[in-house]
C-alpha cells in the first residue's frame, strides 16, 4: 500500500490536547537524586580527591542548589495558577491550571 500524500495525511490529525502537569513532583524526584549522590560522594571523598575526581562534590552541591530553586520556582508558580482558576473567569489565564506532575 502507498504512503499517503502529505493532504490525506493532514486530513487525519487529531489534535492533542497539552498535558497538565506542573512539573513539582519531577524537580522534587531529581533534587531527590541529587542528595543521594551528594551524600555518597561525601563518604567516598578521600577517595574520589585521590582519583582527581573530588570536583564532582561542587557538581552535586550545584544540582542540589538549582534543584531547590526550582522547586521553589514551581511551587509558586503552581499557587499563582491555582489562584487563577478559582478567581473569576474574565482574570483566569488562558490555559487550564496545572495538576501536579
Amino acid at each position: 500500500m502507498p504512503d499517503p500524500t502529505p493532504a490525506e495525511s493532514a486530513d487525519k490529525t487529531v489534535a492533542v490536547e497539552p498535558l497538565e502537569v506542573d512539573g513539582v513532583r519531577t524537580a522534587v524526584v531529581g533534587t531527590g537524586a541529587w542528595l543521594a549522590a551528594l551524600v555518597v560522594m561525601l563518604l567516598l571523598r578521600g577517595q574520589l580527591t585521590d582519583d582527581g575526581n573530588g570536583w564532582w562534590i561542587g557538581v552535586a552541591v550545584a544540582g542540589l542548589v538549582l534543584g531547590l530553586i526550582g522547586i521553589a520556582f514551581l511551587l509558586r508558580r503552581r499557587a499563582v495558577y491555582r489562584r487563577g482558576s478559582t478567581s473569576s473567569p474574565s482574570t483566569s489565564p488562558a490555559s487550564p491550571s496545572p495538576q501536579e506532575s
